[in-house]
């Protein structure tokens, strides 16, 4: 409990200021949220309050009211305790040799080391001279001058960082409402010990030039430049970007768009990190750039860079991936240079042009709802992309283990076997995956057969499924649309479609399973869950998992990444496209089977009608019947266990 109060001179005082005798607040952070909810609902939290007011009432008739005085002389004294063992005056004589080796010569080098740093051309500055030092208080003095309390806070921070004058247990008696003003007060302090420190480095270096000196020589140089017409004009100004307004003003835009909330955090993730980006890095030497001063070589500079950025799914960067973007890039680097560790795969291009694209539907909304930035080149912007085949030879060697290795028939039909092995354990996993957990199992054989994606297999109702007797055929099909738009969603307008049934799917008793659905009158043809961004995550999360294990036992030397879900889907429409000396065979039936949009017939708008039309149902059954998936020993043998283990009598008909 007393992790939420801290401790002056044996008084509890609670870390958030109670205004006008509220506890509530107060008592919800000192309990924690489910004892709290706990004494709520057992109406104790009332009896509780009302005790303490009572309490406190009299402590004030008393006189013994506790008074926030010593609170404030604690802080006070670590503000003085920080500035005299930071604070070093060089400028006597023999001072500095008094210094050399004590406490404050120590507390200084540290404070040097942070603050060096690697210029663009590669050269470095070090912590001790006028330009880091000058470039620090200029940091400081805009983080204090921007009164937002998350800047300071951040500038503080890095102050704290470089020093052991203040502990970690000391910061946390601070109270919440004076974080604000030690900070501020603290930002002052360091700022005057960094003006010390270059009087220092004059009085020891000779070097008596100082800040505002180095300024207005750089002025009048560049004045003189532009007199003479070599630059077309003079802005020395870094015009900071309002990240948090832009961003929050776009983001707000996509939601009341009704995108999908998991689409519209992507784009937050993405700007953000863009921002990181941009904003730079000094400790790593990298200066930061404002959107609107973005040039060509910048544009090449954030392509060149982003082909450096890991995926933040590596298990060695989960952990420190909020350290910014130029950090994890570095630190990526050293851990691949590095012969003993395990090399941190790279975001692939994919990816990257994903991320891109956002920005730059980004900077296009900036230049049409923003004035100031409406000067923006959006010609330039569009040079945002990578296309493969600017790629040097060594990237896409990099980018090919990024990539999904294919799914091979041989491959399919082998994890398919050897999952369900003839052991105890085999065949008692095959029981629960076709009785008690079904999605399981149907989940991989139903996109084997369909090729439709996993999302449009997961929402699937009973009632989509339908039955229809054409030239002496019987064929089953589904509708993949949307009924119940709270639950169900689809890709694109071209993803509704009619999807028949192969025929080997009825051998393995699908039909056995639908009619158990429908005698239970369930409204879905499985039970799953929703996430919070209406996804059914658990429907390809068991082949994802076995797939990475059977392929990380079996197929090691392939420096790919293990096949998805998603791999299915591309299994059907390769095997598709082996029939090609078929006529009937052809790009345009394949896209309308799959529901994949065509992007030459959407811009013609002549057939984009006609490409909308369904297949012939007839004709999209013998397709699908015709596909040889090259997996026969493996659809016997699950023929065979769900006889022995599932179904004992396979329906081939049932009435819908």
């Amino acid at each position: 409990m007393t992790q939420n109060c801290y401790k002056i001179k044996g008084i509890y005082y609670f870390r958030k200021q109670v205004f006008q005798y509220d506890f509530r607040k107060s008592l919800k952070k000192l309990c924690g949220k489910k004892l709290y909810n706990k004494l709520l609902i057992e109406s104790m939290i009332f009896n509780l309050t009302n005790y303490l007011n009572n309490k406190l009432e009299n402590l004030i008739s008393e006189g013994q009211c506790m008074s926030f005085e010593e609170v404030d002389n604690f802080v006070k004294e670590l503000l003085k305790k920080y500035k005299q063992e930071a604070f070093n005056d060089e400028v006597s004589e023999n001072s500095f040799i008094d210094n050399i080796n004590s406490k404050k010569a120590q507390i200084e080098e540290k404070r040097f080391n942070a603050i060096s740093y690697y210029e663009d051309n590669g050269d470095f500055v070090a912590g001790h001279t006028q330009k880091a030092l000058n470039k620090e208080i200029f940091a400081l003095e805009k983080d204090f001058d921007s009164n937002n309390f998350g800047r300071i806070a951040n500038a503080a921070q890095r102050v704290l960082q470089r020093q052991e004058i203040i502990s970690t247990q000391e910061l946390e008696q601070i109270p919440d409402n004076m974080r604000k003003p030690f900070f501020e007060a603290l930002l002052k302090i360091e700022m005057d010990i960094l003006n010390q420190d270059i009087k220092n480095f004059q009085y020891n270096t000779g070097i008596k030039s100082n800040k505002s000196e180095i300024d207005t020589d750089l002025l009048t140089f560049l004045q003189e430049l532009k007199n003479s017409g070599q630059i077309p004009e003079l802005n020395l100004e870094f015009k900071e970007d309002n990240w948090s307004m832009i961003i929050n003003d776009y983001i707000l835009g996509k939601k009341s768009e009704n995108n999908k909330l998991k689409s519209v955090e992507d784009i937050q993730r993405d700007l953000e990190q863009f921002q990181n980006f941009l904003l730079g890095d000094l400790n790593l030497g990298i200066k930061p750039r404002n959107i609107r001063d973005i040039n060509k070589a910048d544009i090449i500079f954030i392509k060149q860079t982003y082909k450096k950025v890991p995926n933040l799914n590596d298990s060695q960067i989960k952990t420190i991936k909020d350290r910014g973007i130029h950090y994890l890039i570095q630190f990526a680097e050293n851990c691949n240079n590095d012969l003993k560790r395990k090399n941190i795969k790279l975001l692939n291009i994919a990816g990257i042009n994903a991320k891109f694209k956002n920005i730059r539907a980004f900077i296009r909304d900036l230049k049409a709802t923003n004035p100031i930035y409406k000067d923006l080149n959006l010609d330039l912007w569009e040079k945002l992309s990578i296309p493969e085949n600017h790629l040097s030879s060594q990237e896409k060697e990099i980018q090919s283990q990024t990539q999904i290795s294919p799914l091979e028939s041989d491959i399919l039909e082998r994890y398919l076997i050897e999952k369900y092995p003839n052991t105890a354990q085999g065949i008692k996993n095959f029981k629960v995956h076709t009785n008690s957990s079904p999605h399981v199992f149907w989940s991989k054989i139903l996109a084997i057969y369909t090729g439709a994606r996993s999302e449009e297999l997961a929402q699937l109702q009973v009632s989509d499924f339908k039955r229809v007797e054409l030239n002496g055929k019987v064929i089953f099909y589904f509708n993949i649309i949307v009924t119940d738009y709270e639950k169900q969603s689809l890709k694109t307008s071209s993803s509704r479609r009619i999807v028949p049934l192969h025929n080997n799917l009825i051998k393995l008793g699908f039909l056995n399973y639908l009619q158990e659905r429908k005698k239970l009158k369930k409204e879905y043809l499985f039970d799953l869950t929703l996430d919070k961004y209406g996804k059914r995550k658990d429907f390809p999360r068991n082949f994802n998992i076995t797939m990475k294990d059977f392929f990380k036992e079996n197929y090691s030397d392939i420096e790919k990444r293990n096949p998805t879900f998603h791999s299915l889907r591309s299994h059907f429409i390769t095997k598709y496209l082996k029939q090609s000396e078929d006529s009937r065979f052809s790009l345009v039936n394949i896209k309308k089977l799959v529901g994949h949009e065509d992007s030459l017939i959407k811009k013609d708008i002549t057939i984009k009608h006609y490409f909308k039309e369904d297949l012939d149902l007839d004709f999209a059954y013998d397709l699908v019947n015709d596909i040889n998936f090259h997996i026969e020993n493996a659809q016997e043998f699950l023929e065979t266990m769900i006889k022995k283990f599932t179904y004992e009598k396979i329906v081939e008909d049932i009435k819908l």
